[in-house]
């Protein structure tokens, strides 16, 4: 029978079609699969809604499983439509709180345009980004600027510092510190300057942390401040700035 009136919205249904990755690897400009499944859809009368596929992605010489226990390269929308799938999971563990609707749209509005500009009858919007699409959702704040830092205590060689690890966020909340330490007062402008030490990851939000610095020359006066940074790197602003002089 003819096909039937399906399309609700622009994301309902929301198809895929299968581009062959090693071909886009390898910089074809063309990489859709010749067999895959291509628009305009006879399924609605609307004309703006008979772009199809929604998106593209890796369909051609998957491994997948096949019977007897084994695997085996397989071809086809069907090999192509898990990685949706994968993506989808994968922007509902970042950001639980979203709809469906604001997942598939973000799927969508993230993917790597191929074929003529803007939507089209091949890619639709394009080959799915998985990073780019959890980045498309992040609300762009950076964590809570460290007001707390201060020295436990100085020695010849070494001084030990504490700090609260800030609130952020983002999913995996603060990632990383920028440590820095100059013979000269740290500010804003000049923080990039300043000698950078490595530290370790942060622990738990509002967990008390500590950490020393070695291979420091004695009687001389130093100045250490911190930022913090998530995952996107959304850089925090500097913290308080301390002072130590070594014995």
């Amino acid at each position: 029978s003819a096909p039937q009136s399906m399309i609700i919205n622009e994301f309902n249904p929301f198809t895929v079609g299968n581009l062959d990755g090693d071909a886009f690897l390898n910089g074809n400009s063309n990489p859709i699969f010749n067999m895959s499944s291509r628009g305009p859809s006879p399924c609605t009368q609307d004309s703006s809604l008979k772009i199809k596929p929604t998106v593209c992605a890796p369909g051609t010489d998957i491994l997948s499983s096949i019977p007897g226990n084994k695997y085996a390269k397989m071809t086809g929308t069907s090999m192509a439509s898990p990685h949706i799938a994968g993506v989808y999971a994968l922007l509902k563990q970042i950001y639980p709180n979203k709809s469906v609707s604001e997942l598939k749209k973000t799927i969508a509005y993230s993917a790597i345009d191929l074929g003529p500009t803007g939507k089209d009858n091949s890619y639709g919007y394009g080959l799915i980004n998985a990073y780019q699409a959890a980045k498309y959702l992040d609300d762009n704040k950076a964590p809570e600027k460290i007001n707390d830092l201060s020295v436990i205590s100085a020695k010849t060689n070494s001084v030990t510092i504490k700090w609260t690890t800030p609130i952020d966020s983002s999913y995996l909340n603060v990632y990383s510190y920028d440590l820095r330490i100059s013979n000269q007062p740290i500010n804003e402008n000049n923080f990039f300057i300043a000698d950078k030490i490595e530290i370790h990851k942060p622990k738990k939000i509002g967990t008390v942390d500590t950490f020393t610095i070695n291979t420091l020359e004695p009687n001389k006066t130093y100045y250490i401040a911190m930022k913090s940074s998530d995952m996107w790197n959304n850089i925090s602003e500097i913290s308080n700035i301390v002072s130590f002089t070594t014995n």
